[in-house]
């Protein structure tokens, strides 16, 4: 049974195409290609990098890229031993903020009752002691009951807006997160990918001729991987992303950074 990198190479070769030519024009370094169709592994950068080049490489011969990186993945965990998967927050990361996040609220709480116990405290300490000396006792600027009461309702309202916040599974949400916006312009041929949040299904991406233009929106953090980095401007909420224009290189960007 032929290997991945067999079948790669038998499919291209089936469509008398040269590497040289997907090269040029995915901007993908040769030598990665060859390590790809020689299953060579070690010769690559991450795994996920090597998910982009197939892809790339597929849309240029007219293969099924979703198929083929499929296959591709299952052949490198039997060969290799070796899960490809996203990463996933674990379950001890979302408790603590479920706790953190209680924790505040009852402190919140707690403020304004304090508050509302120290004023009719004070307030009938110094009743006490005006009547003991027979003297007229002093006005002090302590807060009115209705700021006391405002106090004690803010303080629940928070309370309860956070502990709405907690899911019914027990994760709390995080607070609505910023939406981004991506313009990419191509000055060379290349390819890109853009993984939102680090969920890998919901990744999208594009193979660009010079002069084309991708524009995306995501929200929250997400990664951006560039097959060619000469070839390609990066502008994030219109504000022009600097980053190391070497050609043929593959660069992977956090954004925002």
């Amino acid at each position: 049974m032929d290997s991945f990198g067999e079948f790669l190479r038998r499919e291209r070769e089936l469509r008398h195409i040269e590497l040289n030519e997907i090269s040029k024009i995915t901007k993908i370094k040769k030598a990665y290609l060859q390590a790809i169709e020689n299953d060579t592994y070690d010769e690559l950068p991450d795994i996920a990098f090597v998910k982009g080049f197939i892809r790339a490489y597929c849309n240029y011969i007219g293969l099924d890229s979703e198929q083929t990186v499929n296959y591709f993945q299952q052949f490198y965990e039997e060969s290799f031993n070796q899960a490809v998967k996203p990463q996933k927050k674990s379950l001890r990361s979302r408790l603590n903020r479920q706790t953190i996040i209680a924790l505040v609220a009852a402190g919140l709480v707690l403020a304004g009752i304090m508050l509302v116990l120290l004023y009719h405290t004070s307030k009938d300490r110094m009743i006490r002691q005006g009547r003991g000396q027979g003297k007229n006792v002093q006005e002090v600027n302590l807060p009115s009951a209705t700021t006391a009461r405002s106090n004690t309702e803010t303080a629940t309202a928070v309370t309860q807006t956070a502990l709405s916040e907690i899911t019914t599974t027990g994760v709390p949400l995080t607070l609505t997160a910023r939406q981004h916006t991506l313009l990419l312009k191509a000055t060379e041929n290349t390819w890109v990918r853009l993984v939102p949040n680090n969920e890998e299904s919901a990744g999208q991406e594009a193979l660009m001729k010079t002069g084309e233009q991708v524009f995306w929106r995501f929200t929250g953090t997400a990664m951006l991987t560039v097959g060619n980095a000469e070839g390609v401007d990066i502008i994030l909420d219109n504000r022009k992303i600097h980053h190391n224009r070497i050609r043929a290189e593959v660069i992977r960007l956090k954004l925002p950074d």
